[in-house]
């Protein structure tokens, strides 16, 4: 059984919240079930895509700064699934799901627009990060199938540690909880 789903995604990094969508995939095999209950289990894939913007003013005695920060994350997920069907014979399917995931992978870039004014002189800067982390993930899901179709939340979690400036600025090692609302179809 194929698995396509897309949606919406909250991501909860540090005191950061980013938001945007995903997609996944799976690819599920039956290993046991009868009326009452079935378990299939196969590798999954996704992708999200979030961003996080705010603002910020600095002043000094003689200055004022204004800080535009923009910060967008690209997630790259890959592991295996276990997912439990209810009633797996009728067209209204309650399931559940487990996976542990053994890349979960992100890229970050950070956009920084810095305006300072001084008596009557302003100067702009501008600068760009790029990072990337890497760690394992876990996953838990809930939903349900009606003719194939799905609606599911989905919790998933991971630790996120970005090096900027060829390491010498980092974040350390902080978790992200990543929370997602997803439609999807099954075939």
């Amino acid at each position: 059984m194929y698995d396509l789903q897309a949606g919406y995604k909250f991501d909860r990094y540090a005191q950061e919240k980013f938001k945007g969508f995903t997609v996944c995939g799976a690819a599920l095999f039956k290993i046991a079930g009868d009326d009452v209950a079935t378990l299939y289990v196969g590798p999954e894939f996704f992708y999200s895509y979030t961003k996080y913007k705010y603002d910020f003013n600095s002043v000094g005695q003689t200055f004022t700064a204004n800080y535009n920060v923009k910060f967008s994350q690209q997630d790259f997920q890959l592991g295996v699934k276990a997912r439990s069907y209810l009633f797996p014979t009728t067209n209204v399917r309650p399931f559940f799901g487990l996976s542990v995931g053994f890349l979960s992978h992100s890229d970050a870039k950070i956009k920084v627009d810095m305006s300072a004014s001084q008596y009557g002189l302003t100067l702009n800067q501008k600068a760009d990060y790029r990072a990337s982390s890497n760690d394992l993930y876990f996953n838990v899901e809930l939903g349900v199938d009606v003719y194939k179709f799905t609606l599911s939340v989905r919790y998933l979690h991971t630790k996120l540690e970005y090096k900027f400036a060829g390491g010498d600025l980092s974040t350390g090692k902080l978790p992200s909880n990543q929370y997602s609302v997803l439609l999807g179809y099954s075939f």
